[in-house]
């Protein structure tokens, strides 16, 4: 889902031999129009053997319900993703201290697992520092993320890399 692509970019290391074999595939399945052209440029592949399958969601799941009764009158602010530095986690929580009355108008909600578990306890340190209350939700059904996303106010995706950008 576009981490070969970005390894490949930062550590060149054996690059002509993974080249080489990348051209005897019969096909490559690519998720958009740029990773496509990401794809042939890196991996200086034939083009007709790269095709574009998109990425999707499910609708009947992933839709906007505006019946959902909100909890609270706090502003509820959520992140779905690998709770990591990389997703853009730990800036997130930093930025929180900009706001002005942030603990009382404003609840963090975190949604997705952890990568690396030293990463994850320096997160949840950061968060318990944080001016507003920051929830770690763990790793949820698609059902219980829609209806997540359903009761918050903002979805926020802070990712300094996103391969699979839904």
């Amino acid at each position: 889902h576009g981490s070969d692509l970005r390894q490949m970019k930062k550590n060149p290391w054996q690059l002509s031999y993974i080249k080489r074999e990348i051209a005897k595939l019969d096909g490559i399945f690519a998720l958009h129009k740029e990773q496509r052209e990401d794809i042939i440029e890196t991996y200086g592949c034939d083009s007709n053997k790269v095709q574009v399958i998109g990425t999707g969601y499910n609708k009947d799941i992933f839709y906007i319900q505006d019946n959902v009764n909100k909890e609270d009158n706090r502003t509820k602010l959520i992140f779905a993703g690998k709770i990591s530095e990389k997703k853009g986690v730990m800036s997130l929580i930093r930025s929180l201290s900009y706001i002005e009355e942030v603990g009382e108008k404003y609840v963090l909600a975190l949604a997705g697992g952890a990568g690396n578990q030293a990463e994850f306890s320096e997160i949840e340190k950061m968060a318990e520092e944080s001016p507003c209350e920051v929830q770690f939700l763990g790793r949820l059904s698609h059902q219980e993320l829609a209806k997540e996303l359903n009761s918050s106010n903002i979805f926020i995706l802070p990712s300094f890399f996103e391969g699979l950008p839904l």
